[in-house]
């Protein structure tokens, strides 16, 4: 192999060399981006989770409110019958 051929595969090897290590650097701020971000996400999966299940229980105490009103409404129209009735 002439001295030519031997500086190529030289700088060939090095450059070779200089590419793998960037790409192992690229690979692990690769990963430790996605990871991040799942992490992201996973916190605002669990955080929409615990706002849908505060909605829930503000839905079910507004509807016992409304049962509970529509039952006093009723108690008060029994117990009173004449505030049931439209004046003549």
């Amino acid at each position: 192999m002439s001295r030519a051929q031997a500086e190529v595969a030289e700088t060939f090897r090095l450059f070779h060399s200089l590419l793998e290590e960037r790409k192992t650097e690229v690979l692990r701020e690769l990963e430790a981006t996605f990871s991040s971000k799942q992490v992201a996400m996973a916190i605002c999966t669990q955080r929409t989770q615990e706002a849908v299940e505060k909605i829930y229980n503000v839905s079910q105490i507004l509807q016992i409110f409304n049962a509970t009103q529509y039952i006093l409404i009723v108690c008060i129209m029994g117990i009173h019958p004449t505030l049931g009735k439209s004046p003549v």
